[in-house]
């Protein structure tokens, strides 16, 4: 039987990610998503993240969340199918392009409201502290921080 941690992280929650991220008119990268998804998925983490009191940089972060990293691999691996699925509904409905690896907002019109009329409280806090987190790694190189969490494929 598949522990809570699997069972409540769902396409919603990626969609809503990815959501997040692309109404900022950036661009995510699917690597950049894939090894990011894993932070935000760790209540611990995203209320690290929702606390604008704390400055951190990416290195800190994970300095600061060993214990909680630890199976990085296993949770990065075990996401990875949770990501295609939420992309492949995002590009079968034409809410977004992937080229090269790069994920761009085409119409992501059907979930603008998505978080607020969900009243969820998770997808808002993951929403809210995956903006943060990638603001992050925006700084960072993308291979150090597969190299430095040690993501095995």
């Amino acid at each position: 039987m598949k522990s809570s941690y699997y069972l409540r992280n769902n396409v919603s929650l990626v969609i809503g990610v990815i959501h997040s991220i692309l109404r900022t008119g950036r661009t995510i990268g699917m690597a950049e998503l894939s090894l990011l998804l894993p932070f935000l998925l760790d209540d611990k983490i995203v209320s690290i993240l929702l606390d604008r009191n704390r400055n951190f940089s990416m290195s800190n972060l994970i300095t600061m969340n060993n214990i909680a990293l630890a199976n990085f691999n296993d949770r990065y691996l075990s996401l990875l199918p949770l990501v295609y699925q939420s992309l492949s509904i995002l590009l079968d409905i034409d809410a977004i392009s992937v080229s090269d690896g790069v994920i761009c907002q085409k119409n992501m019109q059907p979930f603008e409201k998505m978080v607020e009329e969900s009243g969820s409280t998770e997808l808002s806090n993951v929403c809210q502290a995956s903006e943060r987190l990638f603001s992050l790694a925006a700084k960072e190189n993308t291979y150090e921080l597969y190299r430095t969490l040690k993501v095995e494929l």
